[in-house]
């Protein structure tokens, strides 16, 4: 059995588990410099990619969760604050897949969006 990786939350390795699908039909919103290697992985992974937060279209995906980084546009978190959608760092989304499952947006400080490792200071 091949390892997915190591889970932060729960501090072990886990296994990968060939029945992943819980991104899948999810709406997300890619914001950053260096994200746009993601857009791949959260395709296959069954997520719908977005551009924006919202429009004026009623047909336009709700937006359920932002992924980026400390790049963010101001406009992007007030819009998003705004909306209450959280706004996460990519290491979420990591923890997604190698868990199996969509972890809890405030699971761990390293799922903010700003977050810095101080030991690496």
């Amino acid at each position: 059995m091949l390892q997915a990786g190591i889970s932060i939350e729960k501090k072990k390795k886990v296994e990968w588990n060939a029945h992943r699908g819980d991104l899948k039909d999810m709406t997300i919103m890619l914001e950053g410099e260096n994200l746009a290697e993601w857009s791949n992985i959260l395709e296959i992974a069954g997520a719908n990619i977005v551009k924006k937060l919202h429009s004026r279209r009623a047909t336009e995906e709700i937006v359920q969760v932002v992924v980026t980084d400390n790049s963010c546009k101001p406009q992007i978190l007030r819009s998003a604050r705004t909306l209450k959608i959280p706004v996460v760092s990519t290491e979420w989304l990591i923890q997604c897949l190698i868990n199996g499952h969509l972890m809890d947006f405030t699971g761990h400080p390293m799922y903010d969006y700003d977050y810095i490792d101080s030991q690496v200071i």
